[in-house]
């Protein structure tokens, strides 16, 4: 299991510091562990619920305080769509390793 820095994590997602920063404080419940000098720590499946909140954000619209119940209670509704779509998008980033290959 790999530790990452906000700023790995972030570049990882696909989102801001900041975002991350702001939806730790907004979503209740989402806390990310902090290292001895108190740095935030983010492990693989920091980075998945990162992924997640990103795509009911910014693919399902939903509203932040909404996220909390989804993560705590409900999280079945969107995850099996969610993970489709990861997959998929693995899949297209394969298959275009595959063609630039091919043409080179």
């Amino acid at each position: 299991m790999r530790e990452r820095s906000i700023q790995e994590a972030a570049r990882e997602v696909g989102v801001t510091e900041s975002k991350i920063r702001f939806w730790e404080r907004t979503i209740k419940g989402l806390r990310f562990p902090r290292s001895a000098t108190g740095h935030r720590v983010f492990y693989d499946e920091d980075i998945e619920v990162l992924r997640y909140i990103k795509f009911l954000r910014e693919d399902k619209h939903i509203p932040l305080e909404q996220i909390s119940d989804l993560l705590n209670t409900h999280r079945h509704i969107y995850r099996k769509e969610y993970q489709l779509i990861d997959r998929l998008g693995a899949v297209r980033r394969f298959l275009e390793e595959v063609i630039e290959s091919l043409t080179k």
